[in-house]
């Protein structure tokens, strides 16, 4: 068997449960807010360059959100990342080291990536900057699809132990060179399937807009077939994907069948009741619509951790790892987390209501 570091003596600071909870909802939450860039920065770059003006606003409305779901995203992407480290140093460290170069490298591709999006939404009308501005556009969406690639690639190497000599590059002195990246079949499924999900995302931001921010009748009705085109697409991407992905995971689902098949009914609900809501909009539809697209992250963002757990139990068991509970700190972090999404529903309604309120004005 691979030899795989021991796990911290110290223990977990808190039960098993809470920590996988936590871990969950926050990718869960972080999911939603990535769906907004990770495919909408590519949706909104082919709407702006469309020649339907109406088309082109909606493309300009979404590429002006990425700022703040950005912002977000990362935040909320900190809490996976957190307890990912917690239930599973052993195996977390050792892959990203053996990928070092490429995830050192996150956080100044996205600082690029960031700034290259502000750098579009106030240059793009200037004719001396235009080929500029749209050149950091598309730049800033393929650095995320690359991110994305890198976090598909780690993820699989974590709980591939097995595999990681094979990953491992020496240079002198027996140091690691930290240049592999994981770019296995089930790799790469698993990044169309995030990426078909992340769409659904954008088509429920989309809805939302839709129904309850957007007053011009001739824009609501260009978003209303662009969000029941991206939501049909996003599924069918993350169905192609899935299917194909489902053969490799089976095996570890054989004890929760009900999570083997979940991940494709939610989405197909939501699906259905999309349809409905294109065909005769309501506010009931669009909510269950709306509500329909988080509750298909939320299953499968349960169903990855169920199938992370599974993979990881000839190396390791849960079950058996010490517990040395510490109140103090994981209160800090109930209480922070709390209060972090009161202050993130205030800045998301305030937004709303400037968007709202700045439409009006436009369309009197």
């Amino acid at each position: 068997m691979t030899p795989v570091p021991s796990f911290d003596p110290l223990g977990l600071p808190a039960p098993v449960i809470v920590n996988l909870a936590l871990k969950v909802f926050g990718f869960w939450v972080h999911w939603f807010f990535m769906g907004m860039w990770f495919s909408g920065l590519l949706v909104a770059l082919f709407l702006i360059k469309i020649k339907n003006p109406d088309l082109s606003l909606v493309g300009m409305r979404i590429f002006k959100t990425m700022p703040i779901f950005i912002a977000f995203g990362i935040n909320a992407g900190i809490v996976p990342l957190l307890f990912i480290q917690v239930l599973f140093p052993n195996f977390f460290y050792t892959s990203t080291i053996l990928q070092a170069w490429f995830w050192f490298f996150i956080v100044a591709l996205v600082l690029i990536s960031y700034y290259g999006i502000y750098f579009f939404i106030f240059n793009h009308e200037k004719p001396e900057r235009k080929i500029f501005a749209y050149g950091a556009g598309w730049l800033s969406s393929l650095i995320f699809l690359f991110v994305g690639l890198i976090f598909s690639s780690e993820m699989k190497l974590m709980v591939s132990p097995e595999s990681w000599s094979a990953y491992a590059s020496f240079g002198p002195g027996g140091t690691v060179n930290g240049t592999s990246l994981a770019l296995s079949i089930q790799a790469v499924l698993r990044y169309f399937m995030v990426f078909g999900l992340s769409t659904v995302s954008l088509s429920a931001y989309l809805l939302f807009d839709n129904y309850f921010l957007q007053k011009e009748n001739q824009i609501r009705d260009n978003i209303k077939k662009l969000f029941l085109f991206l939501l049909i697409g996003g599924i069918l991407i993350f169905g192609l994907a899935g299917h194909k992905y489902l053969g490799y995971i089976a095996p570890y689902l054989k004890d929760f069948v009900l999570w083997k098949y979940l991940p494709g009914v939610a989405p197909l609900l939501t699906l259905l009741v999309g349809i409905l809501y294109y065909k005769k909009p309501s506010r009931i539809l669009a909510l269950l619509t709306f509500f329909g697209a988080l509750l298909s992250l939320l299953v499968n963002s349960i169903s990855r951790q169920i199938v992370q757990i599974e993979e990881l139990e000839p190396f390791l068991k849960l079950k058996d790892l010490p517990l040395r509970v510490q109140f103090s700190p994981i209160l800090l972090f109930l209480i922070t987390l709390i209060v972090g999404l009161f202050v993130l529903g205030y800045l998301l309604k305030v937004y709303f209501v400037e968007t709202w309120r700045r439409d009006g004005l436009q369309n009197s």
